[in-house]
């Protein structure tokens, strides 16, 4: 399924499963908009879209939540049969914000197998709905965890920034597997933009500053004020 991309004065973040061009890609296919840039080997990699789903086989016949088509599991392996090296996996996508990055909103939902943590430009989201599934809790990836990120949880700087998706993978199931799930899903305003979504990405939008909206109105209230002739 395609999804729209953004144009000039827009920009984008994607949910995991989807193609750059914005269309929702099939199983064993490199994801076009996150990289595994750490490791327990050391690497950096592009995640595949985990195959299985269909057949019902491997991760996801041991527990994965399944795939719709707002977002897709990824992971090390294309198809997940056996143990991933246990350790910390890091999922990133990097975004650009415009001088409104204070008033960033990102909101939506994960799956991690096992558990994890979000960091945003190398600071750890603690606060609020903060998607955090720490080590110990049950696991993370037969459900949806729901993260809020804002100004006052999340480290958002003007220009480029850089999301990861922490995932610590344990010995606590045969195989081993590890993989991640995001759905960038809510309707926001961030920097002046309102998102607007068409399956996967979010695609922000600029729109009126306040100070335009309330002068409209205002003469508006003017003409309406007026007495007929």
């Amino acid at each position: 399924m395609m999804s729209g991309l953004a144009g000039a004065g827009t920009f984008t973040l994607y949910s995991t499963g989807f193609g750059p061009n914005g269309f929702e890609l099939p199983p064993l296919f490199h994801d076009g908009n996150w990289t595994i840039v750490s490791e327990p080997g050391g690497t950096s990699s592009a995640p595949f879209i985990t195959a299985g789903f269909a057949a019902n086989t491997g991760p996801f016949k041991n527990g994965w939540i399944g795939n719709t088509v707002s977002s897709e599991w990824i992971s090390p392996a294309p198809f997940e049969l056996l143990s991933d090296a246990p350790g910390v996996y890091v999922f990133e996508q990097t975004f650009n914000l415009d001088s409104f990055f204070d008033t960033a909103v990102i909101t939506g939902q994960w799956a991690m197998d096992n558990t994890g943590f979000i960091v945003v430009n190398g600071q750890k989201v603690t606060d609020g709905a903060d998607g955090l599934v720490p080590f110990g809790t049950p696991e993370g990836f037969d459900s949806f965890t729901p993260f809020v990120l804002t100004s006052s949880n999340a480290n958002f700087v003007e220009g480029l920034n850089t999301i990861d998706f922490v995932v610590l993978n344990t010995r606590a199931g045969r195989p081993d597997t590890t993989g991640l799930d995001v759905d960038i899903e809510s309707d926001f305003h961030c920097a002046g933009a309102r998102i607007v979504r068409t399956h996967g990405p979010w695609l922000l939008r600029a729109l009126p500053r306040r100070e335009e909206v309330e002068a409209k109105l205002r003469n508006f209230r003017l003409k309406a004020a007026r007495p007929l002739r």
